[in-house]
């Protein structure tokens, strides 16, 4: 804080000079004392929200609690992204070049009564939305004993799909003959889709569990 004397003092120049020079310098002080603790204190506010002071460490431990939250779901993001798909008995990696994905569809295939084991499984995976639209088919294993098997289609890229199943169950090495088994999802074995027409639409944005297949026999 600055001090002017609009007018000269006159009398008892030296000493009351000397009285004023004290005071003012006193004024002075205790002034520059007041704004430094008023800038200490606005300081230890700042010192809240930063590194240092015990504000601070309340708000470091805040900012590990907001970390948990965002790790954690970032770990719940990051987990669903790249869940693995699980152990199945038939496995068919759809191959739609150019356009393969993260995602997985996966089910269980139903027989009809009298099925055979070892008998070769061909899996047909269809696109059905816009430009990427197609299929993919291949042999995925053998069906075994007990009437019903697991699979799963990999590599799937978001989009529409269909899947279908076709067994040779005649073992002639070839699928729609007589007397082999066809299904598309989620037919029954009471009630079979068996033919792409009236197989389910499934919708994938991530993985897909339970799209179940019930096989009927080729008339």
């Amino acid at each position: 804080m600055a001090w002017t004397l609009e007018r000269p003092v006159h009398g008892r120049v030296g000493g009351l000079i000397l009285s004023l020079t004290l005071v003012a310098s006193a004024v002075v002080v205790a002034c520059s004392d007041d704004d430094k603790s008023s800038s200490s204190s606005s300081s230890s506010g700042d010192g809240g929200s930063g590194p240092t002071g015990s504000s601070s460490s309340g708000g470091s431990s805040g900012g590990s609690s907001g970390s948990t939250t965002s790790s954690s779901t970032t770990s719940s993001s990051s987990s669903s992204g790249s869940t693995q798909a699980p152990a199945t008995d038939l496995t068919f990696e759809a191959d739609f070049i150019g356009d393969d994905g993260p995602n997985f569809i996966t089910g269980t295939i139903t027989l009809p009564d009298g099925a055979s084991a070892d008998r070769t499984v061909q899996i047909e995976v269809i696109r059905t939305d816009g430009i990427n639209s197609g299929n993919q088919l291949g042999p995925a294993g053998k069906t075994k004993a007990g009437g019903s098997i697991t699979y799963k289609v990999t590599a799937l890229s978001a989009g529409t799909y269909k899947i279908g199943v076709r067994v040779d169950q005649t073992n002639n090495m070839k699928v729609n003959d007589p007397g082999d088994y066809i299904g598309f999802a989620r037919g029954t074995t009471a009630a079979p889709k068996t033919t792409k027409e009236t197989a389910e639409t499934i919708n994938v944005t991530g993985p897909v569990t339970a799209v179940d297949i019930g096989l009927g026999v080729v008339p």
